[in-house]
């Protein structure tokens, strides 16, 4: 289970063979807790920044694994 928050609204995350459910609202113990705003987000997508240098530059924090907060941003085609 993980935690997306994105321009201060939490959700939560939940992986289960490939499908992805979605609720709105935070969870207690995510697995990995990913906050970014959606300008962020949409420069992600677009490939205008790195998930790499957005982590760096904290326009992307973490809680948790950065390998599991990258493969939640490219499954979700938040990032390339």
């Amino acid at each position: 289970i993980h935690e997306l928050v994105l321009d201060e609204a939490p959700f939560t995350i939940e992986a289960k063979n490939g499908r992805f459910t979605v609720k709105p609202g935070g969870c207690e113990r995510p697995c990995t807790s990913v906050t970014l705003t959606r300008r962020t987000a949409t420069r992600l997508a677009s490939g205008k920044v790195t998930i790499a240098d957005a982590i760096r530059s904290g326009e992307v924090q973490v809680n948790g694994q950065k390998t599991a907060a990258k493969n939640l941003l490219r499954a979700l085609r938040i990032a390339a």
